[in-house]
């Protein structure tokens, strides 16, 4: 069973939009776009309940793929700065989502905002759908997809229909957790993602419905306890309950972290070949993490494990990343503000691992204190460290000492990542 972190109160939220959606309902000075505040506002309140960081705006205007001229969506999922996720078009209560699935209306409006990223969102102020395109259609942003290639995934009925709505039925907690399930359906499984912290995000969520699949034993991948002692100095202790779960943790997050770094080189090695799990021992230098996923796919590991379903999904959520865009923010400095790009490439891996337990494991991430640091403010520390002992160590051996001198550290599992990489310029990457 997962339980999620409810960083806001939808009970209350819930209990705003049913008032506010009668009261409009039942004013005869109400528009379509009368109900577009109230909508929104639900929307943010359960995708901020299930820590998702998107932001929903209303009435926005986005550019045409491959044309002139905007779309007006009446309203929109943003993945963190401008890049768009999913577009949503509302219609009153006596419009069925059904109908509003296979519309051709307004210059094909639903299939070009369906086009532009592949999922979309229908909504008719009592219930709300999601639409994608049909397995195997070959969609095309500036190319509307047509009806018989849309397929109406999903639709949660906060009200059956229109006049269930006028009687003022509050919403069920049933329903609200329903639509709060499509809502993160939309974003995890099909939306285009762009922003690295809402990436780690979406992976820290599916991470953690693979780890509630776990088994309860693990006797076919006992050898793995030995390589998690020899390779990263952790052991465990099935026996117990507390032993089995850092086991489990350190298991899933692993896998995940090991999974997103191992697509990194995937997409810097530029190679032409698809990327794909079974392949990351091809990518990943580090000798623990290729063997694990060597590991992984042996056919009674997969069995055992049950971990082939979620590492699929998980590598066809960053299938979806816009990697322009992506690679273009994950830019994190190092230590060393000039050097090579492989030094870049670590601080980025982990600057990625504070989003990711925050969303895995928040009380983890509290108690462990996995936060990131600036590497302004530990270049200046350093600085300042270096300066209160100058003169005082002169051993060639010193931790200050002008010869390179490199320590690595690796802490998997329910612990922080650190690398550091020290010289007579500070350099180093690092995350605290």
């Amino acid at each position: 069973m997962i339980v999620w972190v409810v960083v806001t109160d939808t009970k209350i939220a819930s209990a705003k939009f049913w008032r506010e959606t009668l009261a409009l309902y039942k004013a005869a000075s109400t528009t379509e776009k009368s109900y577009y505040p109230a909508i929104k506002e639900l929307w943010a309140g359960l995708l901020e309940s299930r820590g998702l960081p998107f932001e929903v705006r209303a009435e926005t205007s986005e550019q045409r793929a491959g044309a002139t001229g905007t779309d007006l969506p009446d309203l929109a999922l943003y993945d963190r700065g401008e890049f768009v996720a999913v577009l949503a078009e509302v219609k009153p209560p006596d419009i069925e989502i059904t109908d509003m699935a296979i519309s051709v209306g307004q210059n094909n409006q639903v299939g070009r905002y369906l086009a532009r990223t592949g999922v979309m969102l229908l909504c008719n102020v009592r219930a709300v759908g999601l639409l994608a395109c049909k397995p195997g259609y070959v969609r095309r942003p500036d190319t509307p997809v047509p009806p018989e290639q849309r397929d109406l995934l999903d639709a949660v009925n906060l009200w059956p229909s229109a006049d269930a709505l006028a009687r003022g039925r509050p919403i069920g907690k049933e329903a609200e957790t329903a639509l709060a399930d499509l809502l993160e359906r939309a974003v995890t499984e099909f939306a285009p993602i762009a922003d690295p912290a809402s990436l780690a995000r979406i992976l820290a969520h599916q991470a953690r419905r693979a780890k509630a699949d776990l088994p309860e034993r693990f006797d076919v991948v006992a050898s793995l306890l030995e390589d998690y002692r020899v390779a990263l100095g952790l052991t465990f202790d099935l026996d117990t309950g507390k032993g089995a779960e850092f086991f489990r943790s350190s298991l899933i997050q692993t896998a995940y972290y090991g999974l997103f770094a191992g697509w990194t080189l995937w997409h810097r090695a530029g190679d032409g070949m698809p990327f794909r799990w079974e392949q990351m021992d091809r990518y990943l230098r580090i000798p623990f993490l290729g063997k694990l996923f060597y590991e992984f796919k042996h056919p009674d590991r997969l069995a055992e494990l049950r971990l082939a379903p979620h590492l699929d999904r998980a590598a066809a959520t960053l299938g979806r990343v816009d990697r322009g865009a992506f690679f273009a923010r994950f830019t994190y400095p190092t230590l060393q503000e000039t050097g090579p790009e492989d030094q870049r490439a670590t601080a980025a891996l982990t600057y990625f691992y504070e989003p990711f337990v925050e969303a895995f494991d928040p009380e983890l991430r509290k108690e462990l204190g996995v936060w990131y640091t600036p590497p302004e403010i530990v270049r200046s520390s350093i600085s300042l460290a270096e300066s209160s002992i100058d003169g005082r160590v002169t051993s060639r051996r010193s931790f200050f000492a002008r010869s390179r001198s490199i320590a690595f550290t690796e802490n998997w599992g329910a612990r922080m990542h650190s690398m550091y990489c020290w010289d007579k310029n500070c350099a180093a990457s690092s995350s605290t």
